[in-house]
């Protein structure tokens, strides 16, 4: 039941970006949902919004992905992605000569987990309110 809500609140989340007028700049990589918050800069940047359901207690957010052959910089993790997700361990990965890019976590971003370890990268310089709150 509670996979089956989980994947619900993933495809509402989906429907709701579409119905913004933002369907375009959404896209999935490994079950992992990213929006394009600034396709001309160089490179464009991509914001992390949720998860598929179903893909474990782990959360690992990478500096940089690739869609359609493209590089985007993950730089911020949009509010409440990944709230109530039964999380246990956040972690923001480094490729060799590629530092991790992320700079906001937005508000709830991480809330009601059971957050164990979290490492957060010195490249942040926002945490939205309550973004690890009752962890």
């Amino acid at each position: 039941m509670e996979k089956r809500l989980q994947f619900i609140l993933s495809a509402v989340l989906i429907a709701l970006a579409c119905l913004n007028g933002h369907g375009q700049d959404i896209f999935n990589v490994e079950g992992y949902y990213y929006e394009i918050t600034s396709p001309t800069s160089t490179p464009p940047q991509v914001q992390v919004i949720g998860r598929d359901a179903g893909l474990g207690t782990e959360v690992t957010i990478p500096p940089t992905v690739n869609h359609d052959g493209t590089d985007y910089d993950v730089t911020a993790i949009r509010e409440r992605a990944f709230s109530d997700d039964q999380l246990t361990r956040v972690t923001f990965t480094d490729t060799p000569g590629t530092p991790s890019k992320l700079t906001s976590i937005g508000d709830n971003a991480f809330a009601h987990n059971k957050l164990e370890e979290v490492t957060i990268p010195g490249s942040v310089d926002s945490i939205g309110n309550w973004a690890f709150t009752e962890n």
